[in-house]
């Protein structure tokens, strides 16, 4: 008896032959992966409606969601709706030109200056930490009710992000590929 042998190429093909095929679903069930979600979705809105309706749901806690669809179909007749969205968009622009540069900045900084780092970094993660929500209150204070607060607000959550991914990113370099950067000049 002989045993049969089978060249690296055959092998290669039938690996991917059998990929391709357990990578093909039937219609059936890619209909199904769209349906079932949205069926899931449609049955816990009209346990929602249902619950609000029927007195299970605190009125105060859960609007129903007919009453959260028709304020919305409200706020975009009314333009409210697109007002607030460009407010908030503007927002997030302004903090992400001013956080993004100070955040990267800072981080680069600190990964350059392992002194500054062992200074300045251990009071950087409990700084992180602090609920941004619980700057909310202190920016509105400081600022008012005005975009600023809600570009502190928003900044606080960029430079930090930045700063942290930044100073992560240049410790993280392999030390070989910087002697060779640092020969090739």
């Amino acid at each position: 008896m002989t045993a049969i042998t089978k060249s690296p190429l055959s092998e290669a093909v039938d690996v991917a032959a059998v990929k391709a095929e357990s990578g093909r679903r039937s219609s059936g069930a890619k209909v199904f992966s769209v349906v079932a979600p949205l069926a899931l979705v449609a049955l816990l809105l009209g346990l929602w409606e249902l619950g609000h309706r029927q007195g299970w749901l605190a009125e105060n806690s859960f609007s129903a969601p007919s009453l959260v669809w028709a304020e919305l179909v409200e706020l975009i007749r009314n333009g409210t709706l697109l007002t607030d969205t460009r407010a908030t968009l503007t927002a997030m622009v302004i903090a992400l030109i001013i956080g993004v540069p100070v955040g990267v900045g800072v981080g680069l900084l600190l990964a350059a200056l392992p002194r500054l780092n062992s200074t300045i970094g251990p009071l950087l993660v409990p700084l992180n930490s602090v609920p941004r929500i619980a700057l909310v209150p202190l920016c509105i204070i400081w600022f008012g009710i005005t975009m600023t607060s809600k570009v502190a607000v928003a900044i606080s959550l960029v430079v930090f992000i930045t700063l942290f991914s930044a100073r992560a990113g240049v410790k993280s370099v392999d030390p070989d590929m910087l002697t060779a950067s640092r020969l090739l000049g």
